[in-house]
């Protein structure tokens, strides 16, 4: 996403570029609610494998942001 971002600038298509900075930087901090999560769940006592953990980590957010994005959407 970034790399298409910057590309999307360069060609002065800001409003691309926005987009997909933001699910860059969604995806970016993904890493961060991993760790974040992995903490929980092993002070919970393992309640969730790490499988679930990882998705967890960056679908929800994910999907929140490409509902507003669609739901704002003007036709």
């Amino acid at each position: 996403y970034t790399y298409r971002a910057y590309q999307a600038a360069r060609r002065r298509q800001f409003q691309l570029h926005k987009e997909l900075m933001i699910n860059s930087f969604i995806l970016t901090n993904s890493a961060i609610l991993l760790r974040i999560f992995s903490a929980v769940n092993h002070f919970a006592g393992d309640l969730l494998s790490y499988t679930w953990i990882a998705i967890l980590s960056w679908l929800p957010v994910f999907l929140i942001w490409e509902y507003r994005r669609i739901s704002n959407t003007r036709y």
